[in-house]
């Protein structure tokens, strides 16, 4: 959770989706899906820490439908 949302308060009204994202990727990761496919800012300006830790490719939409066509 801190890796992508640092300093995140545990009182923020969006905590609780913070935490329904963090779920989708972790259940992204093991089900050994190929690409996480999100428009979330925090979420792809860690896409870089998210690959080399963790093994995951987060990209955008855009970028996903390019990749697919």
């Amino acid at each position: 959770m801190d890796m992508i949302f640092h300093g995140a308060d545990k009182n923020s009204p969006r905590h609780r989706q913070r935490i329904a994202d963090i779920d989708h990727l972790m259940a992204h990761k093991m089900n050994g899906r190929d690409v996480f496919v999100t428009n979330d800012k925090a979420i792809l300006d860690r896409r870089d820490d998210l690959a080399r830790r963790f093994k995951i490719t987060v990209m955008p939409s855009s970028e996903a439908v390019a990749a697919v066509a």
